[in-house]
Formats: structure tokens, sequence, C-alpha cells
């Protein structure tokens, strides 16, 4: 079975990472996508790694960075990359986006489609992906907008206790942590009441105080 993982990262964190790297957009797709997964943002290449371990492919897009999509473009969808001065100069950076975005689609053929942010999505090309037969499968870790395309999605995940009752059955346990994501980090040592370095993985929630009681447990 083969998957795509459609992500998108914080625009603040894409700037500092082109900034970073300057010379990103000379390099090739395969070795841009690379490095920008290195960093270990969000779920980064994690859920293609472990379907790969399952037996299957999987590849994540991340369908917001420019400089990225254009070398993909480039590679593969040439007219797209042409394109992208004329869809800029016009404001619809987020129209080429998608149009890229269905090219990727069409190229990986994938079984399965798996879109972390619903919110950015568009519904019309969601829409169009459910009507070739994929699964389209939505994650739910935000507050969605009113007119986000959820109904497009024949399932949905959810990784917070405000997106559904599910978090009950976890019970004591711990959410998981790809490994590699701790690789290279400081370790945490305690100075007095307060830890010296902090990590938040997922989000703080303002639902019911649940994310500040979590936070205020820690010891």
């Amino acid at each position: 079975m083969t998957f795509l993982i459609i992500d998108t990262y914080y625009h603040g964190f894409l700037r500092a990472f082109c900034a970073q790297h300057a010379d990103l957009s000379d390099r090739p797709y395969a070795e841009q996508w690379r490095i920008l997964m290195d960093q270990c943002f969000g779920t980064a290449d994690f859920y293609s790694i472990n379907l790969r371990k399952l037996g299957h492919e999987a590849h994540e897009v991340v369908a917001n960075c420019d400089p990225l999509q254009r070398r993909w473009a480039r590679e593969h969808a040439i007219l797209l990359w042409a394109a992208y001065p004329l869809y800029c100069q016009l404001g619809r950076v987020k129209a080429w986006q998608m149009d890229v975005l269905k090219a990727q689609v069409e190229k990986f053929k994938p079984d399965v489609v798996y879109v972390q942010d619903l919110n950015w999505m568009d519904a019309a090309l969601l829409r169009a992906i459910k009507r070739t037969g994929r699964l389209v499968v939505g994650q739910t870790a935000y507050a969605l907008r009113c007119d986000s395309e959820v109904k497009a999605c024949e399932a949905n995940t959810f990784a917070s206790p405000s997106s559904g009752a599910f978090w009950n059955c976890w019970g004591p346990r711990h959410p998981g942590m790809e490994s590699r994501s701790l690789a290279g980090t400081p370790a945490i040592t305690r100075t007095g009441p307060s830890f010296s370095s902090t990590w938040l993985a997922g989000s703080l929630l303002h639902s019911g105080g649940m994310g500040q009681t979590a936070c205020s447990r820690v010891q």
C-alpha cells in the first residue's frame, strides 16, 4: 500500500529554515527534502519511516514550502515551475501550491492520502482526490474552521483531548515520540524548582485547562 502524507509547516519556521540554507533552491528535490526532514520539525518523516518498516511505500510532502515544491515542479512538472512567477504576480501562490500538490498526487498514485492540516487544504482538491477512489484520512489536533472539508475524509485521527473522547482509552500511558527526534538534544538538568531546558511535545491546549494542568504536574 502507498501512502502520501500532506503536511504544512509554520511560516516562521520555514522563513528561518530558508534563511539558514540560502542555497536551498539550487539543490535537487531529494536533497532539499532530506535536509528539511532532518530538522525533525513537527512529525517530519516519522510517518513514512515507520510505514516503510511495515512494508508500505510512503512519502511526506511539505505543501507550503515553496523552494522545495518549486524544485519538485522543476523536476516533474516543468510548466508549473515556469508558471510560478505569474501566480505570484497575480497573488495566487496558494492556488499554485494546490496545483503542485495535485500533480504530486497524480505522480505518486497513493492508495491513502493523509492530510495533516485540514484548515489549509483546499476543499475542491480534497473532493477531487476522493473521487479518484483514494482513501482520504484527515488528522485533527487543532481547532477546525467551520468550512473545513472534514466530510471529504473517510477517516479522521485525533491527537489531543479536545479533539475526541478517544484519549480516555490511553489510560496512564504516554503518547509516542519518534526516537530520532531526541538525537542531539541537550540533556535536561534540574536547577531548583525549574528546568534549564523544557520540551513541549505537541501543543498547550486551552480547553478545560488540561494542558496547563499537565505541565504543572511535570516533575
